[in-house]
């Protein structure tokens, strides 16, 4: 549909602007927004799937950040059962999608919490270490999973503390807190 359109138009629009650096890893967010209090719909997988297969035609590797909340101004965010409930529907798209993956997933960061993702500011308090474990089951053994502040890391059961990694996405070139 047209949103799919888009998508695919802002991939080509935005991966012409580096040419010369001839993109092969991409972070790709994926805004589950709509779905905050309700189960993935076929489509949205479907999307997913054609989305991935799209980055597979360019040879483009993922690191894949799943979120909900965009702005703080928006008081819409899942509750733990909903993420757990989507991790587990993913987990199936993961299994369905495995060779797909297998040439296009990098890594995958622990998302899903707070604003854009990155384990703050969330609508609700979330059970951390239930989360990384939903989210850990849901990726599979093959795929590191970044997570973006040592709290978070901290709190993540220790049997799969292995599987885990830390990112800093925040590199500006300005002293920040």
């Amino acid at each position: 549909d047209d949103k799919d359109s888009d998508a695919f138009a802002f991939l080509q629009e935005e991966l012409a602007r580096y040419p010369a650096q001839s993109v092969k890893i991409l972070q790709v967010y994926v805004y589950l927004t709509e779905f905050y209090n309700k189960p993935l719909s076929d489509k949205a997988r479907s999307q997913l799937t054609k989305y991935f297969e799209a980055l597979k035609e360019k040879n483009i590797r993922v690191l894949l950040r799943f979120a909900y909340e965009y702005s703080s101004a928006v008081r819409k965010g899942p509750t733990d059962s909903t993420i757990i409930s989507h991790c587990k529907q993913l987990k199936q798209w993961f299994c369905e999608n495995e060779k797909l993956l297998d040439d296009t997933l990098y890594a995958i960061q622990l998302g899903m919490l707070g604003l854009w993702g990155e384990g703050h500011g969330s609508v609700h308090r979330h059970n951390i270490t239930e989360i990384v474990n939903a989210v850990c089951d849901m990726a599979g053994e093959k795929y590191t999973v970044m997570v973006r502040y040592p709290r978070l890391f901290s709190k993540a059961p220790e049997n799969l503390k292995y599987r885990l990694s830390l990112h800093d996405d925040f590199l500006v070139g300005i002293d920040h807190p």
